[in-house]
């Protein structure tokens, strides 16, 4: 039996839990970007490329080479931070980001521990909220997104919410079985040993 500690099965299913979100993440925003450029919004292009898939692809080499929990940590305040700064540029009832909150919290909770997880989820919440307040009042900048002109986008978004939640709830499921697997067989292989050191005990005697 292959033998790991619990820290070290903790962070190989974090650091799957991690390579799923972002592959997931990456394909949803490519499929964002192909939409663009099919209803010709091209540009719609660089808000898409720039702060989305340029450093998705930067995390997915850097959780090669860097612990996953760190890794984590930074791409969740990034893509919460993108998510909130780039409500500036959609109209104030954009229906898009909302859809995705579930899913947005759903990834903060398993990627993040503790408080973190929770801190993350209130940052995202409160930072969208004032995003919209400021574009309800004042509209700094001019407005990209807007539901009349994405529909496609809020359907991509319903579909993605979803898929994203049952994704990473059925991989959680499967590291849980994994992880109760493990300790079952340990337990036998402990009884064993046990068992094999009372005889060594009484022959001896």
């Amino acid at each position: 039996m292959e033998v790991h500690t619990i820290t070290e099965l903790e962070e190989r299913q974090k650091a799957q839990i991690l390579r799923w979100t972002l592959l997931i993440t990456l394909s949803l925003c490519t499929i964002f970007l192909f939409s663009y450029i099919a209803r010709g919004r091209y540009e719609l292009v660089p808000w898409m490329v720039g702060p989305f898939i340029v450093p998705l692809l930067v995390f997915w080499f850097a959780q090669k080479k860097f612990s996953a929990e760190r890794i984590s940590q930074v791409f969740i305040f990034h893509l919460f931070s993108v998510l909130v700064f780039e409500r500036l540029v959609c109209s104030w009832d954009y229906l898009v980001d909302i859809m995705f909150l579930p899913s947005m919290v759903t990834i903060a909770f398993f990627l993040l521990r503790g408080s973190a997880r929770w801190i993350a989820s209130f940052y995202l919440f409160f930072g969208l909220a004032l995003s919209s307040l400021i574009v309800y009042l004042w509209q700094p900048f001019p407005i990209f997104y807007e539901n009349s002109t994405l529909i496609g986008s809020v359907w991509i978004a319903a579909v993605a919410t979803i898929a994203i939640s049952l994704v990473l709830h059925g991989l959680y499921s499967m590291q849980i079985q994994e992880a109760m697997q493990y300790v079952l067989e340990s337990s036998i292989e402990q009884r064993r040993l046990q068992e094999l050191w009372s005889m060594l005990i009484s022959t001896v005697i």
